[in-house]
């Protein structure tokens, strides 16, 4: 096999892509978008954590961004919206924290390598904190 040798590309075209669908997002609060197509229902999971956590700086800081992945007659989908920096009531936060569980779990069970750590980091990014329990 032969290699081939050539500059490292200045910018990612995904980089771009992303900070388009944060501008868009921004420009029209609170309406929800579909904003992805990922071939698999694992990378739409995945890619609705990126842009609810901020992984990606296009949609810091985090928690500005809503985002959820859903299948459409079996097209894996990513739906986002801007909300800012709203804070939400004890309502929202429990539906959070239920959709993280229920993400996590769902990844888990149809991509595997999630476990029971991958759940208390992707809970505490969201800001919700487990409480410490003395043994």
């Amino acid at each position: 096999m032969t290699v081939t040798f050539e500059a490292l590309p200045t910018s990612s075209s995904a980089r771009g892509a992303h900070q388009a669908i944060a501008t868009q997002l921004r420009a029209r609060p609170g309406q929800w978008a579909h904003v992805l197509t990922p071939p698999a229902s694992g990378t739409a999971t995945s890619m609705a954590y990126v842009i609810r956590a901020a992984k990606l700086t296009a949609y810091a800081p985090a928690g500005t961004f809503e985002a959820h992945a859903r299948t459409v007659n079996g097209e894996h989908r990513v739906y986002a919206r801007y909300v800012g920096d709203q804070a939400p009531s004890p309502e929202e936060q429990l539906a959070e924290v239920l959709r993280i569980v229920a993400e996590t779990v769902t990844e888990a069970n149809d991509v595997g390598g999630v476990d029971i750590n991958d759940l208390v980091t992707r809970l505490a990014q969201a800001g919700h904190q487990l409480p410490d329990v003395d043994s």
